[in-house]
Parts: C-alpha cells; structure tokens; sequence
C-alpha cells in the first residue's frame, strides 16, 4: 500500500515468503490469501491489517 492508501500487489510475491526491497520504503505491507479446498472450491479472500511504513 503506498502513502496514499493506493494498494499494488507485488508482482512475483506468490508464496509464503517475501524479502522487502528498497523499493517498498514507504510502504505499507500486508498479507493476503484465497484458501483452495482439494476439489478447487475457493473460499473468501482474507487480508492482514497493513503494517509499516517500511523504513531503510
């Protein structure tokens, strides 16, 4: 989420691990899933509260 509240997936972040880069300062971070149930029924997508601003 930048400054103005604007919310940007990151690209690439698809798994359970995400390292910060430089440029995220300044940014908001949060978490997001779409549980997937072994018949690919999806259920309801939870987000995190956002944490941050990222700082060098």
């Amino acid at each position: 989420t930048d400054s103005d509240g604007t919310q940007h997936e990151i690209k690439g972040a698809t798994t359970c691990e995400y390292t910060l880069s430089s440029k995220d300062i300044g940014s908001l971070v949060s978490v997001s899933c779409e549980p997937v149930r072994n018949d690919w029924a999806h259920g309801p997508i939870v987000t995190s509260e956002c944490i941050g601003p990222v700082l060098p």
